[in-house]
């Protein structure tokens, strides 16, 4: 139970503390708004994957019509 008092703490400060400098979600949110507005993926704007993540999601928001 000690062990447990003095774990939480420490477990709930270093996963709150920490944020990382890069961001995944808003370079992913990024290029998809790029090819939504009918830029060239790796041409005009930056990708951070292949093909295949954007080729494979962008079709999904443009016909449902899903805002970023």
């Amino acid at each position: 139970m000690l062990v447990l008092c003095l774990a939480v703490p420490y477990v709930f400060s270093t996963s709150f503390s920490n944020f990382e400098i890069f961001d995944d979600e808003g370079v992913l949110m990024i290029a998809f708004r790029d090819i939504l507005d009918g830029r060239k993926i790796y041409h005009d704007s930056f990708a951070l994957y292949g093909p295949f993540y954007y080729l494979a999601l962008t079709p999904l928001f443009s016909v449902l019509q899903l805002p970023l």
